[in-house]
């Protein structure tokens, strides 16, 4: 199969019903960590998936070489607005400010922060025009899993199978390597446990900032400016029969 190949964490979000009786079409949305397939079958394995364009959430400091050449194959860099905090405090003033659960305490609130960023806005744009597409950080369950829970919500599907396909990325097989983190944040390798999963009150931290707007539509539009307009796009790309 060519998903070891390409990434880890690779799947389709396709097949994941809707509240109102519907699927989310296959081949249209992938989701997976950085790429790490080799350059010379990198290309030609999205390509074999129907991939048209690339949406790397990854900052540029994270980036190592060049985006993916292939004909009819963009990357899209989009990372830099929309990216994990470069640094951070030193482990005993992350230790003394957030105790004893300070690096789960530390996700809820990237989180947070993430599903507020303006930047969804153009990924979700991104996202439309570009299809079919591969969205990807570099686990490709945080700032990936933020942008792919709020899609499948605008669209329809139902909180419970969001969090489920989102929980995915914490089998063992689809979890990072700590190395991959390395060089994000190398003073919190004490908390690589709490970094490195995908927990419930991970997302929920990112579902309560939009609960409190009132409806995932209505936040999308009055903060992040997510018109219907754009819902409806989204709708019409992935969901069948719509």
């Amino acid at each position: 199969m060519a998903e070891p190949i390409l990434a880890r964490n690779l799947r389709d979000v396709g097949g994941l019903p809707t509240v109102d009786g519907h699927r989310i079409r296959r081949g249209v949305l992938y989701r997976s960590g950085r790429l790490t397939g080799p350059s010379e079958g990198l290309a030609e394995g999205l390509a074999d998936l129907g991939i048209r364009t690339v949406i790397d959430l990854r900052s540029s400091a994270e980036r190592v070489g060049g985006p993916v050449e292939a004909d009819g194959i963009e990357t899209r860099h989009l990372g830099d607005a929309f990216s994990l905090p470069a640094g951070g405090p030193a482990p005993e003033e992350l230790e003394a400010l957030l105790g004893e659960h300070g690096a789960a305490v530390l996700m809820q609130h990237l989180y947070a922060g993430l599903i507020a960023t303006p930047a969804l806005a153009d990924i979700v744009a991104s996202l439309v025009d570009g299809a079919p597409a591969l969205v990807h950080c570099t686990a490709g369950k945080d700032r990936t899993g933020v942008v792919v829970a709020l899609v499948l919500a605008l669209v329809g599907v139902p909180r419970d199978a969001i969090v489920d396909d989102y929980l995915v990325s914490d089998l063992p097989e689809h979890r990072t390597e700590p190395e991959a983190l390395s060089a994000l944040v190398p003073e919190w390798s004490e908390w690589w446990d709490p970094l490195l999963e995908a927990r419930r009150d991970y997302l929920d931290a990112a579902f309560s900032v939009i609960d409190a707007h009132g409806s995932v539509g209505d936040y999308a539009n009055d903060v992040l400016g997510i018109g219907p307009e754009h819902v409806a796009a989204l709708r019409r790309l992935l969901v069948e029969d719509a």
